[in-house]
């Protein structure tokens, strides 16, 4: 049966799509909530350094470009991980994968803590994004199996809602926490909270027989794998989303905060209250999209169209920010990170169109070219600041504004191969 399923063409309906409905015969908390405990860490870890980034290059004396490298070495490490734990998560299931990985997660904020240099704090941001890579897609593919697709963009959509409350304690709450201990002792307290996160998946999470463990070949996984990358359909819908989410979430984990110093003149105080306003935005964002996107459809619009004009809409508010709009600018960043998470539907969009046994590689797949993204923007982003460099520290408007168009203008691109498709009939799983 596995084997079967394995070789099969990737428009072939999932078995639970195709029943519509699976009961639901364990509590909801027992399933989402050690997960989402994670994946709320995984966005702590991801948006701090943009708190935490005057402690550290007054402790280390970066320059933007040292800067953007040991921020982006968490996306760059979680990027590489992502397509072989696809293939862990669909060969092991995602308690046992999850649990795991968050015992490394919990190594690299230890040694986060007490490195001494660059390269040791490198080294040990990149474990904490191998550590938490199977955050999200462990989740995903448990309600999968616990719960009905049509219930799944509703949940993903709660369930990155907890990755935005932990974007919004990275912000003013962390700056609080730094007034009681330095950075070190903050990342001493998320090592701790790491390995509660592999303890409550390991004791909580209920596991089904379908992830047991399965014996499909590693020949096997990786022909599935392939079947997904090359894929048409698959890179149309990420392609949006690796242009829209990736370099999102690289603006939001780091360089928004030095943008409020250097363009608005915010202080840090209000730099972090502005940061919390966002992502607050941010969590608003991901409890939206995905129960707008259920509505609207059981209403007869497709979620692609939900998808495509979100995104949008959020290429239009980088470009008024890259133009020099200054007026409301706080407001425009506020609808850019509103509508980034609607890139989330590519998830549920995905999902709807590969079959189950693929599901840890389609998600996998898809968070490796959103996240490769994110790591191309922290890190190209850095450069391009330092050759703005103002002689009394901080970066000129202008670097800011090529950096921000170059962003446009990648999503404009993407946008325009998405709707370019829209305009043919809809290809619906049956």
């Amino acid at each position: 049966m596995e084997s079967r399923a394995e070789s099969s063409d990737v428009s072939e309906p999932k078995g639970r799509a195709a029943t519509g409905e699976r009961p639901v015969s364990t509590p909801l908390l027992r399933v989402f909530i050690p997960f989402a405990f994670g994946y709320y860490l995984s966005y702590l870890f991801r948006n701090i350094n943009a708190t935490i980034f005057r402690e550290l290059v007054g402790d280390l004396g970066l320059q933007a470009s040292a800067l953007g490298l040991l921020t982006s070495a968490y996306f760059f490490v979680f990027a590489a991980a992502q397509l072989p734990v696809g293939l862990l998560l669909d060969r092991f299931g995602p308690r046992r994968v999850n649990a795991a990985m968050f015992l490394l997660a919990a190594l690299g904020a230890l040694g986060f803590a007490l490195g001494q240099s660059v390269t040791q704090l490198v080294l040990a941001r990149a474990l904490i994004g191998l550590g938490v890579a199977a955050g999200l897609m462990s989740a995903m593919q448990s309600f999968t199996l616990w719960f009905p697709i049509s219930r799944l963009a509703t949940l993903n959509g709660f369930l990155m809602a907890l990755g935005g409350i932990g974007a919004m304690t990275a912000t003013a709450p962390v700056e609080a926490a730094l007034r009681l201990t330095d950075w070190r002792g903050v990342f001493m307290g998320l090592a701790v909270a790491c390995v509660a996160v592999s303890a409550a998946v390991w004791v909580f999470v209920p596991q089904r027989a379908a992830e047991a463990g399965t014996q499909v070949s590693l020949r096997q996984l990786v022909n599935g794998l392939w079947s997904v990358l090359r894929n048409r359909e698959f890179w149309r819908i990420a392609a949006v989303a690796l242009t829209t989410l990736g370099p999102g979430v690289a603006l939001q984990g780091l360089w928004i905060g030095p943008w409020l110093r250097d363009v608005p003149g915010f202080d840090r105080v209000q730099s972090a209250e502005a940061m919390f306003v966002l992502t607050l935005a941010l969590t608003l964002g991901f409890l939206l999209w995905g129960k707008l996107a259920d509505t609207l459809a059981a209403r007869g619009l497709r979620m692609e169209v939900t998808y495509g004009v979100a995104c949008a809409i959020s290429a239009l508010a980088l470009a008024l920010i890259a133009a020099g709009v200054r007026q409301g600018a706080l407001i425009l960043w506020a609808i850019y990170i509103l509508t980034v998470t609607s890139a989330t539907l590519g998830y549920p969009l995905l999902a709807q169109r590969f079959p189950a046994t693929l599901t840890g590689r389609v998600n996998a797949s898809l968070n490796m070219s959103t996240f490769v993204a994110a790591f191309i923007a922290q890190s190209a982003i850095g450069p391009v600041l330092d050759r703005f460099a103002l002689p009394g520290g901080g970066y000129s408007s202008t670097g800011y504004s090529l950096a921000f168009w170059a962003i446009v203008v990648l999503q404009v691109a993407a946008l325009a191969s998405l709707f370019s498709a829209l305009r043919r009939p809809a290809v619906l799983p049956s």
